[in-house]
């Protein structure tokens, strides 16, 4: 297993990683094993609900027209720290004013 884990944003039901016990206040309960993997759970999601996919990290919003493009994969998804017994599905510690990559909430 990674030392890391990594977050999708995809509603828990609708989420194709492995559940992991975290904080109730994270607010999900599902990871994924490495940026690729929470980018195609991602991807999945958006197309289950209609998305029209246009270039490979292009989204088109049928309702409204707007499109929306996902980080490249290999910058993407919330990182957790898989580690000791104490932190384990911890948010790991970012730099001041950054947030976790294509989250949206």
């Amino acid at each position: 297993m990674s030392v890391y884990g990594y977050l999708c944003g995809v509603p828990d039901a609708n989420c194709s990683g492995g559940k992991l016990s975290t904080d109730q206040s994270l607010g999900h309960s599902k990871y994924h094993g490495d940026r690729k993997g929470a980018f195609l759970c991602h991807k999945r999601y958006l197309i289950s609900q209609g998305f029209i996919q246009k270039a490979p990290r292009e989204f088109i919003n049928p309702e409204n027209g707007y499109i929306r493009i996902l980080p490249k994969q290999s910058k993407f998804g919330g990182k957790l720290r898989m580690g000791k017994e104490q932190q384990r599905g911890m948010p790991q510690e970012t730099k001041k004013n950054s947030c976790a990559r294509g989250i949206i909430y």
